[in-house]
């Protein structure tokens, strides 16, 4: 079942897990009794600090991995409006505007997060795989490199560098960070 969330959340979704679903017949059920739990979560923890940007975007984070695009979307701007400086719910906001088929603003998004992101290696990635879903794979692995000379000094998520790497369809490179990410136990 941890093999159908990962394909799940690596893969964007419905046919990598209506493929596992065959494979296990229980994961889908397990997999939405895990999901619900996590928008729980989510949605107790914004209940109790609203306001927070932290908070705000790990509800994101739980939003877009949960499949519910447009959520994320609307719940992205209300969060830039309390913080507009805030880089990662703009990336976010650029990563479910690509897979909603919103190029222009997937890529306006993506822009001012790695304005705003800093050396964020979350920031960077994010947006370039962003990026490389609104068609922009130049620029999508321009940010990609930028986060892979940030990982050589500190952390940066492979399950996410994993992400560009199939938006690009270089599936070796994917498999391997995948594989990395599983032993750093990246989520």
């Amino acid at each position: 079942v941890l093999l159908a969330h990962r394909a799940h959340d690596v893969a964007g979704g419905h046919a990598a897990r209506g493929h596992l679903v065959r494979i296990q017949p229980d994961a889908h059920g397990v997999v939405a009794a895990a999901e619900g739990l996590r928008i729980a979560h989510a949605r107790q923890a914004y209940l109790s600090d609203p306001l927070a940007v932290e908070t705000r975007t790990w509800t994101l984070w739980v939003n877009y991995f949960s499949g519910h695009l447009q959520e994320t979307v609307d719940e992205a701007k209300r969060t830039l409006e309390l913080e507009p400086q805030a880089a990662l719910p703009y990336a976010l906001l650029a990563l479910a505007s690509a897979d909603l088929g919103q190029k222009d603003e997937a890529v306006r998004a993506a822009q001012n997060a790695l304005r705003l992101g800093g050396d964020s290696g979350s920031v960077m990635v994010t947006a370039a795989s962003a990026l490389v879903r609104a068609g922009e794979a130049v620029r999508g692995r321009q940010a990609l490199n930028q986060a892979l000379a940030i990982e050589r000094k500190r952390y940066v998520c492979n399950f996410l560098i994993a992400g560009v790497y199939i938006g690009l369809r270089e599936n070796e490179h994917a498999y391997e960070s995948l594989e990395k990410a599983f032993r750093q136990r990246s989520t």
